[in-house]
């Protein structure tokens, strides 16, 4: 399933304020750095976690499944579905609807999307997309979140700060520190697939 990401988070769980008290003094120059280590603090814990912390918008997209099928969701928690559409190939890129896409809790850490009868997706099989937009978050609100998850981005992008560790994604990522991992180890999504 390729994920694609069409609005980020309004707010970062943790406002800059507090990480810069948290610091001590800082050089207010340095308020553009702190603000994308906190973003990329953020990322970095809901990666560890498998959990979007604030609300944030996401169109997936997967072959068009059969009607009745139900498809694992690779985000979590998501909040609501906003759209559903099948892009068919070669009838000029027809979009239609989907009649009707259910969000189900099928454990207690992983959802899934089930797709209702329709009898447009027969003739999407094989050569349809389906997209589906959701948006997904933990809390509302940063004050939403628990604590720990908040106490870890601020830590992360207080430790890059202070190291100056240069900050990746992929190979190339910075470690996190043993004492940030056990913060956020209660918190991730089980099982992990």
């Amino acid at each position: 399933m390729r994920m694609t990401l069409t609005k980020g988070p309004s707010l970062e769980p943790v406002p800059l304020a507090d990480l810069k008290s948290s610091l001590g003094h800082v050089d207010p120059k340095d308020d553009t750095l702190l603000g994308c280590l906190l973003t990329a603090a953020r990322i970095v814990c809901e990666a560890r976690t498998g959990l979007l912390f604030l609300p944030q918008d996401w169109t997936l997209s997967s072959p068009c499944p059969e009607a009745g099928d139900a498809i694992a969701l690779p985000l979590a928690p998501v909040r609501k579905v906003n759209a559903a559409r099948v892009r068919c190939a070669g009838s000029g890129d027809a979009v239609f609807d989907v009649c009707r896409i259910d969000l189900e809790d099928y454990d207690a850490h992983r959802q899934r999307l089930r797709i209702g009868e329709c009898g447009r997706l027969e003739r999407a099989q094989g050569s349809g997309v389906l997209e589906v937009d959701v948006t997904a978050g933990l809390a509302e609100e940063p004050a939403g979140l628990p604590d720990q998850l908040r106490q870890a981005v601020t830590n992360l992008a207080a430790h890059w700060y202070v190291s100056k560790e240069p900050v990746g994604f992929g190979d190339c990522a910075a470690r996190v520190p043993e004492a940030i991992a056990q913060q956020l180890a209660p918190c991730r999504r089980w099982p992990r697939r």
